[in-house]
């Protein structure tokens, strides 16, 4: 998934940093 900027949001394996870096409110709602 792609946020509107293009950056990555949800292409994190195992490691939830590029998540975090780029929506950290975001984070919450994968958790």
């Amino acid at each position: 998934i792609w946020d509107l900027n293009g950056r990555r949001l949800y292409t994190f394996e195992g490691h939830e940093a590029p998540v975090y870096s780029v929506c950290p409110h975001h984070k919450e709602s994968i958790q």
